[in-house]
């Protein structure tokens, strides 16, 4: 079974990138105050970039006008995005303002659901294959990427799924996590998501892909204290369906599988 490079992603799957910081520290550049980066950034103020080390960086409006043709990339309406391309060290020689060529741009923002008792349940048609994957890096060797924190309100979650072979059925899939208040009692200190995985129109199995997806749980972290009391949780765990042959949810070989990531703000 091959793997489906979308081009959005190539620079996903071949840059090694760190959820703390985009700099490259190898690139042989970096001492004239040129960076290769490539990272999993906010966007703040709908203008500019700030990657989980600090780093500041501006787009130069040449290159976001490039990757929004290209790749559709919307500063104005993206929370969280994966960035590629080169940046330089400000006038001033901080080392914290960097002004930035981007090449490859695009949202990685997902959505978030709170369900209460008696409302809808977000919709789940397939399993997933797995929240953590391997890839090589050139500067890091071999990578297992796994569910992680940006900050102190945003998951990352690496995702790897089946889908048909044809980057046209990307977007009808939708990975939601999907958080449950009743499930809390007074005092709980683990907080439970659940991804939910809709293929949408795609039943295909021929090529397997992963990329990441960004998650906002402020609201959710609000609800958690609100029900539980505490102020934060001590654990966040996730739960998925997966099966590594099938999109099949009730086949025999989808497991429920679970993440646990501790919550350390």
């Amino acid at each position: 079974m091959k793997e489906l490079k979308l081009s959005a992603l190539i620079c996903t799957l071949l840059a090694g990138t760190m959820f703390t910081s985009c700099l490259d520290s190898d690139d042989s550049d970096s001492d004239n105050g040129y960076y290769t980066i490539s990272g999993v950034v906010k966007v703040v103020n709908a203008s500019y970039f700030v990657d989980g080390a600090g780093n500041y960086f501006y787009p130069t409006s040449t290159s976001l006008s490039s990757v929004a043709s290209s790749y559709g990339f919307d500063i104005y309406n993206t929370n969280l995005a994966y960035i590629y391309g080169t940046a330089q060290l400000d006038a001033s020689g901080t080392g914290t303002g960097y002004t930035l060529s981007l090449s490859t741009a695009y949202s990685i923002d997902a959505p978030v659901e709170i369900v209460r008792e008696g409302e809808t349940d977000v919709t789940e048609t397939a399993p997933v294959i797995s929240l953590s994957y391997s890839a090589y890096s050139e500067y890091y060797g071999n990578v297992l990427y796994s569910p992680d924190w940006f900050d102190s309100t945003t998951l990352i979650i690496p995702i790897c799924w089946f889908m048909t072979s044809s980057s046209s059925f990307y977007s009808s899939h939708t990975f939601t996590l999907a958080f449950y208040p009743s499930e809390l009692e007074e005092g709980d200190t683990q907080l439970t998501l659940y991804l939910r995985h809709d293929r949408g129109n795609d039943a295909g199995t021929e090529t397997s892909v992963w990329d990441w997806f960004g998650y906002d749980l402020t609201t959710v972290l609000n609800a958690y204290a609100d029900y539980s009391g505490n102020s934060k949780p001590t654990t966040v765990v996730i739960k998925d369906k997966e099966n590594s042959s099938s999109v099949d949810l009730e086949s025999s070989n989808t497991v429920e599988n679970s993440y646990s990531i501790s919550y350390k703000y």
